[in-house]
């Protein structure tokens, strides 16, 4: 009804998916060595680690989406966009693409999501990649989705992983369940 094919970037709502892939990249015991599942009273860009083990609170504030960007496997950058994309497109039905205008703006004003990787960084948290990781963060903030894509995301996770219309799984089964979890818990920040 009205305009569902209206495309805008997905933002914040790429965080579970990311972490989703970053499951089924990794497993849960070394993802959950880089980002928490706990939730926190913080803002979603606060520069805040947990205290005791240095990782991000959970992957849905900035830096656990950024923890989370930097575990997506490629053997190069544009290897882990195309993965990215590839994710996307399970999860829709369709191709989708970067907003080239978002995210260089993202790029361009992301001086706080760079201090986060940098703090992370510092403590272990990323890879020798991270910066590569945080581009990658801003490339899948300026995805392209529009309403339907959404109710797509939504329908493959309330299916077990598994697109309904395509049949193409895009996400574990077994890894769902961790998904729907932390958007229960930590979606609102």
């Amino acid at each position: 009804v009205g305009d569902f094919n209206q495309l805008f970037s997905i933002q914040s709502v790429s965080k579970p998916f990311v972490f989703g892939q970053a499951l089924d990249d990794h497993g849960r015991e070394v993802t959950l060595n880089r980002v928490g599942v706990e939730p926190t009273g913080e803002a979603f860009n606060s520069i805040v680690l947990d205290e005791d083990s240095n990782r991000p609170f959970n992957p849905m504030v900035n830096a656990g989406a950024i923890a989370t960007a930097d575990l997506i496997h490629g053997a190069d950058y544009p290897a882990r966009v195309g993965r990215l994309l590839d994710l996307f497109r399970r999860y829709t039905g369709r191709q989708v693409y970067i907003d080239n205008q978002v995210f260089l703006s993202e790029r361009t004003t992301g001086h706080r999501n760079r201090a986060i990787g940098y703090l992370m960084r510092n403590f272990g948290m990323l890879s020798d990649q991270f910066e590569d990781s945080l581009e990658l963060y801003f490339q899948q903030c300026s995805i392209l989705v529009n309403s339907h894509d959404l109710a797509m995301l939504g329908a493959t996770l309330a299916n077990g992983g598994l697109n309904p219309v395509t049949k193409e799984r895009a996400i574990s089964a077994e890894h769902v369940k961790d998904v729907l979890s932390i958007m229960l818990s930590c979606g609102m920040y």
